[in-house]
């Protein structure tokens, strides 16, 4: 061959894992994961308060040091917490270290609210109120949840991990075989939910384009 453009995607949804594996081996770096999916935690979610959702602030911490926070809305499932701030969070996480999701109740995310056992119905709907006194929280700035896992790639909107972009030219070419370009999922580079992602491959593919327009023009 004179060039190759590899853009084959993920592994998220409906793809069979490491169907891919044979021709990629020798450049992925990287290791697979499902990315911007829910996340499992180790607390148990009560059946009353699957389904629904609490805006609030979101904030992650690895070994006890916040790496990311986001305000969005929560939505829990059975065995964890899903909605688009979670699918960033779990952009921030893997299996092999210690994380805890704090969520933060209060109206604007910073401002502390003074918990009132009685008269925590004005603050929050009944299934967050029932909640908060099944677990005896004392501070609804600070609400605990323990990271056990992610959902698994059929339930994740894309996959990370692949080709290491320290092993990328500005044209996505590899730097040790310029013949080869990659774009897409199959790069380990993506961003938040809200169409960042479509907008950085057709970026990846552009600056491919150009770069086999120039090939093609010398044939």
């Amino acid at each position: 061959y004179d060039l190759v453009y590899i853009g084959v995607g993920g592994y998220s949804y409906d793809r069979e894992f490491n169907s891919n594996s044979s021709f990629l081996k020798p450049f992925v770096k990287e290791k697979y994961s499902p990315s911007l999916c829910p996340i499992i935690t180790k607390e148990k979610i009560p059946s009353y308060l699957v389904g629904k959702r609490v805006k609030c602030l979101i904030s992650l911490f690895k070994n006890d040091i916040e790496i990311y926070k986001e305000q969005g809305e929560v939505i829990f499932k059975k065995d964890g917490l899903s909605g688009i701030a979670i699918f960033n969070v779990s952009s921030y996480v893997n299996n092999e270290d210690r994380y805890v999701i704090k969520l933060d109740l209060s109206q604007n995310g910073y401002k502390k609210i003074d918990v009132d056992l009685a008269h925590l119905d004005g603050y929050f709907p009944s299934y967050i109120v029932k909640y908060i006194k099944e677990r005896k929280i004392k501070d609804v700035t600070d609400i605990t949840f323990n990271f056990k896992g992610k959902y698994d790639y059929k339930d994740s909107q894309l996959t990370s991990g692949g080709v290491a972009v320290n092993k990328l030219n500005k044209d996505f070419s590899y730097a040790t075989n310029k013949e080869v370009l990659f774009g897409g999922e199959v790069i380990s580079l993506h961003g938040r939910c809200g169409g960042y992602n479509i907008g950085l491959a057709l970026l990846e593919a552009y600056k491919s384009y150009k770069l086999l327009s120039t090939f093609k023009s010398r044939l």
